[in-house]
């Protein structure tokens, strides 16, 4: 889920700008979504012995069965004071960059496969 979170508004700003096709798109999100639900039942299953989806597992128990506070409950800001930005890790240090416009020198940025 984390790297679908980061991976979406990427894919969508390529969408919008036509940078790749929706369909093919759409099929190879379809295939490696499949391929990688399939990986990882068979790895867990044979960690844990018997057929599981660990994943799909706390899904249902947070979302249809609605027992995500068995989980525990925090205050409103603990989850900004400590879980995201334990979450982030490194990626705080790019996020300051992108706000403070830091950028590379432009005789940097390779174009196309060559050097400007």
């Amino acid at each position: 889920c984390d790297i679908a979170v980061l991976l979406c508004p990427m894919v969508l700003q390529m969408l919008i700008a036509g940078e790749i096709p929706f369909i093919s798109s759409f099929l190879m999100g379809l295939v490696t979504t499949f391929l990688s639900i399939f990986t990882t039942i068979a790895i867990d299953s044979w960690f844990w012995k018997k057929v599981l989806w660990p994943e799909g597992i706390v899904l249902f128990f947070n979302t249809v069965e609605n027992k995500s506070s068995e989980w525990g409950v925090m205050s409103f800001h603990w989850y900004f004071s400590n879980a995201l930005p334990r979450s982030l890790n490194l990626s705080l240090i790019w996020i300051l960059c992108g706000l403070l416009h830091f950028q590379y020198p432009s005789n940097t940025i390779i174009t196309n496969g060559q050097h400007p």
